[in-house]
């Protein structure tokens, strides 16, 4: 499998989004404590673990949307940018595979391919598309 294992979280600090290595229970210099945090590279070496929410973190499907743009688990896709349908991309753990949720209908679609899918949002910073169509 050749797939690109990345994470994204939103900064405890400033509340924009990081991406990178997901580190779990990780000591910061011996005395912080970080229960989620991110680390990236910066010209081959590993920047130091930043915190982020643990709520916020979402796994890189591996696939990017019609504007060439990563796909997370909590991103909220639709076919069309001001779509009347939404869905929330998850994990599946029964099947192990990415998936999405419509949001009015609770049913899960299989998708292979996200290249006519446009991100709207995501459950985070717009928890208001999760409660628009029910």
């Amino acid at each position: 499998m050749n797939r690109e294992i990345e994470f994204r979280g939103l900064r405890v600090s400033d509340k924009k989004w990081i991406e990178g290595d997901l580190l779990h229970d990780h000591w910061l210099h011996g005395d912080k404590f970080l229960k989620k945090s991110i680390r990236y590279l910066i010209n081959g070496i590993y920047s130091f673990p930043i915190e982020v929410i643990p709520e916020s973190v979402g796994q890189f499907t591996g696939k990017k949307d019609c504007y060439d743009k990563k796909v997370f688990t909590g991103d909220l896709i639709s076919d069309r940018p001001n779509g009347k349908y939404i869905c929330e991309v998850i994990f599946d753990n029964d099947l192990l595979s990415f998936a999405t949720r419509n949001i009015k209908t609770g049913g899960i679609i299989y998708l292979n391919n996200f290249t006519y899918a446009y991100i709207v949002g995501n459950i985070h910073e717009h928890p208001h598309l999760l409660t628009q169509q029910k």
